[in-house]
Protein backbone atom coordinates (compact mmCIF):
# COMPACT_ATOMS: atom_id res chain seq x y z
CA UNK A 1 0.00 0.00 0.00
CA UNK A 2 2.78 2.43 0.91
CA UNK A 3 4.45 2.16 -2.52
CA UNK A 4 1.13 2.64 -4.36
CA UNK A 5 0.09 5.52 -2.07
CA UNK A 6 3.41 7.33 -2.49
CA UNK A 7 3.53 6.96 -6.27
CA UNK A 8 -0.06 8.16 -6.73
CA UNK A 9 0.22 11.09 -4.32
CA UNK A 10 3.58 12.24 -5.72
CA UNK A 11 2.07 12.12 -9.21
CA UNK A 12 -0.91 14.19 -8.10
CA UNK A 13 1.17 16.67 -6.10
CA UNK A 14 4.83 17.06 -7.16
CA UNK A 15 5.49 19.10 -4.00
CA UNK A 16 5.25 15.90 -1.93
CA UNK A 17 8.75 14.74 -1.03
CA UNK A 18 7.82 11.31 0.33
CA UNK A 19 5.14 9.26 2.03
CA UNK A 20 6.13 7.06 4.92
CA UNK A 21 4.55 4.71 7.41
CA UNK A 22 4.55 5.88 11.01
CA UNK A 23 6.60 3.76 13.41
CA UNK A 24 4.75 5.11 16.44
CA UNK A 25 1.08 4.92 15.48
CA UNK A 26 -0.56 1.89 13.90
CA UNK A 27 -2.20 2.26 10.46
CA UNK A 28 -0.81 5.78 10.05
CA UNK A 29 1.03 7.35 7.13
CA UNK A 30 2.83 10.67 6.90
CA UNK A 31 2.88 12.80 3.75
CA UNK A 32 6.06 14.88 3.83
CA UNK A 33 6.36 18.28 2.17
CA UNK A 34 9.30 20.68 2.40
CA UNK A 35 7.85 22.69 5.31
CA UNK A 36 4.97 20.60 6.63
CA UNK A 37 3.55 17.12 7.02
CA UNK A 38 0.08 15.67 6.71
CA UNK A 39 -1.06 12.60 8.61
CA UNK A 40 -3.38 9.87 7.32
CA UNK A 41 -4.67 7.74 10.17
CA UNK A 42 -6.98 4.78 9.51
CA UNK A 43 -7.54 6.09 5.97
CA UNK A 44 -8.63 9.55 7.15
CA UNK A 45 -6.74 12.82 6.93
CA UNK A 46 -5.98 14.56 10.22
CA UNK A 47 -5.67 18.03 8.61
CA UNK A 48 -7.66 17.82 5.41
CA UNK A 49 -7.35 21.52 4.52
CA UNK A 50 -3.75 21.14 3.38
CA UNK A 51 -4.34 18.78 0.44
CA UNK A 52 -6.14 19.55 -2.81
CA UNK A 53 -9.32 17.66 -3.69
CA UNK A 54 -7.41 15.61 -6.25
CA UNK A 55 -4.71 14.60 -3.78
CA UNK A 56 -7.38 13.63 -1.24
CA UNK A 57 -9.04 11.46 -3.90
CA UNK A 58 -5.65 9.87 -4.54
CA UNK A 59 -5.72 8.34 -1.05
CA UNK A 60 -8.93 6.43 -1.88
CA UNK A 61 -7.64 5.52 -5.33
CA UNK A 62 -4.48 4.07 -3.79
CA UNK A 63 -6.69 1.88 -1.59
CA UNK A 64 -8.65 0.58 -4.57
CA UNK A 65 -5.51 -0.09 -6.61
CA UNK A 66 -3.86 -1.88 -3.70
CA UNK A 67 -6.95 -4.07 -3.21
CA UNK A 68 -6.91 -4.98 -6.91
CA UNK A 69 -3.16 -5.70 -6.87
CA UNK A 70 -3.55 -8.00 -3.89
CA UNK A 71 -6.69 -9.68 -5.28
CA UNK A 72 -8.58 -8.96 -2.06
CA UNK A 73 -12.16 -9.04 -3.30
CA UNK A 74 -12.65 -10.16 -6.89
CA UNK A 75 -15.20 -7.41 -7.55
CA UNK A 76 -14.17 -3.76 -7.54
CA UNK A 77 -16.26 -0.63 -7.97
CA UNK A 78 -14.46 2.65 -8.63
CA UNK A 79 -17.22 5.26 -8.80
CA UNK A 80 -16.29 8.78 -9.97
CA UNK A 81 -13.10 8.97 -7.91
CA UNK A 82 -11.28 11.06 -10.54
CA UNK A 83 -13.38 14.22 -10.64
CA UNK A 84 -10.46 16.40 -9.50
CA UNK A 85 -7.69 14.51 -11.29
CA UNK A 86 -6.08 15.20 -14.68
CA UNK A 87 -7.43 13.06 -17.50
CA UNK A 88 -4.04 11.54 -18.38
CA UNK A 89 -3.54 10.42 -14.78
CA UNK A 90 -7.02 8.87 -14.73
CA UNK A 91 -6.28 6.95 -17.94
CA UNK A 92 -2.94 5.73 -16.59
CA UNK A 93 -4.38 4.55 -13.28
CA UNK A 94 -7.29 2.79 -15.01
CA UNK A 95 -4.84 1.02 -17.33
CA UNK A 96 -2.82 -0.16 -14.31
CA UNK A 97 -6.00 -1.26 -12.50
CA UNK A 98 -7.01 -3.35 -15.52
CA UNK A 99 -3.53 -4.87 -15.83
CA UNK A 100 -3.53 -5.84 -12.13
CA UNK A 101 -6.89 -7.65 -12.23
CA UNK A 102 -6.56 -11.35 -11.45
CA UNK A 103 -8.37 -14.13 -13.28
CA UNK A 104 -12.16 -14.05 -12.81
CA UNK A 105 -12.10 -10.58 -11.23
CA UNK A 106 -14.17 -7.61 -12.39
CA UNK A 107 -13.72 -3.87 -12.22
CA UNK A 108 -16.63 -1.47 -12.66
CA UNK A 109 -15.32 2.02 -13.35
CA UNK A 110 -17.58 5.05 -13.72
CA UNK A 111 -16.49 8.37 -15.18
CA UNK A 112 -17.67 11.33 -17.21
CA UNK A 113 -14.25 11.59 -18.86
CA UNK A 114 -14.61 10.79 -22.57
CA UNK A 115 -10.82 10.47 -22.90
CA UNK A 116 -11.20 7.05 -21.26
CA UNK A 117 -12.81 5.95 -24.53
CA UNK A 118 -9.34 6.12 -26.13
CA UNK A 119 -8.17 3.14 -24.08
CA UNK A 120 -8.11 0.10 -26.39
CA UNK A 121 -10.76 -2.06 -24.74
CA UNK A 122 -13.44 -4.17 -26.43
CA UNK A 123 -16.63 -2.23 -27.18
CA UNK A 124 -18.68 -4.57 -24.99
CA UNK A 125 -16.66 -3.24 -22.02
CA UNK A 126 -18.48 0.10 -22.23
CA UNK A 127 -21.97 0.71 -20.88
CA UNK A 128 -23.79 4.04 -20.88
CA UNK A 129 -26.56 5.12 -18.55
CA UNK A 130 -29.49 6.94 -20.09
CA UNK A 131 -31.88 8.75 -17.77
CA UNK A 132 -35.50 9.41 -18.73
CA UNK A 133 -37.62 10.36 -15.73
CA UNK A 134 -40.72 10.42 -17.97
CA UNK A 135 -40.43 6.65 -18.34
CA UNK A 136 -42.00 5.47 -15.07
CA UNK A 137 -41.25 1.77 -15.66
CA UNK A 138 -37.60 2.18 -16.60
CA UNK A 139 -36.28 5.67 -15.76
CA UNK A 140 -32.64 4.60 -16.15
CA UNK A 141 -31.53 2.41 -19.02
CA UNK A 142 -28.19 0.73 -19.50
CA UNK A 143 -26.97 0.81 -23.11
CA UNK A 144 -24.12 -1.39 -24.26
CA UNK A 145 -21.79 0.14 -26.85
CA UNK A 146 -21.66 -3.18 -28.71
CA UNK A 147 -25.40 -3.01 -29.48
CA UNK A 148 -24.97 0.05 -31.70
CA UNK A 149 -21.37 -0.35 -32.80
CA UNK A 150 -20.93 -3.59 -34.71
CA UNK A 151 -17.78 -3.12 -36.81
CA UNK A 152 -14.21 -3.15 -35.54
CA UNK A 153 -13.67 0.14 -37.34
CA UNK A 154 -16.49 1.92 -35.45
CA UNK A 155 -15.04 4.63 -33.22
CA UNK A 156 -16.50 4.64 -29.72
CA UNK A 157 -15.33 8.16 -28.90
CA UNK A 158 -16.89 9.58 -32.08
CA UNK A 159 -20.14 7.77 -31.30
CA UNK A 160 -20.25 9.34 -27.82
CA UNK A 161 -19.29 12.79 -29.07
CA UNK A 162 -22.09 12.56 -31.66
CA UNK A 163 -24.51 11.35 -28.94
CA UNK A 164 -25.30 8.06 -30.68
CA UNK A 165 -26.28 6.58 -27.29
CA UNK A 166 -28.51 9.57 -26.38
CA UNK A 167 -26.75 10.05 -23.06
CA UNK A 168 -25.52 13.64 -23.41
CA UNK A 169 -27.04 16.08 -20.94
CA UNK A 170 -29.75 18.38 -22.22
CA UNK A 171 -28.18 21.84 -21.93
CA UNK A 172 -30.85 23.96 -23.61
CA UNK A 173 -31.93 25.52 -20.32
CA UNK A 174 -28.36 26.54 -19.53
CA UNK A 175 -27.95 28.37 -22.85
CA UNK A 176 -31.36 29.93 -22.35
CA UNK A 177 -29.82 31.84 -19.41
CA UNK A 178 -27.57 33.64 -21.87
CA UNK A 179 -30.60 35.46 -23.33
CA UNK A 180 -32.38 36.22 -20.06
Amino acid sequence: YLHVLENILKTLDPAILKVEKSDEIENTYIIRYMNRSVIIQDGKLIDSNVLSSGTKAGIEIAGVLTSISEGQYGFYFCDEKFSYIHSDIEKAILAVMISKLHENEQLFFTTHNTNILDIPLPKHSFLFLQKDMNDKDEPIKCISASILLKRNTDCLKNAVENDLFSVSPKIDLIYELENS
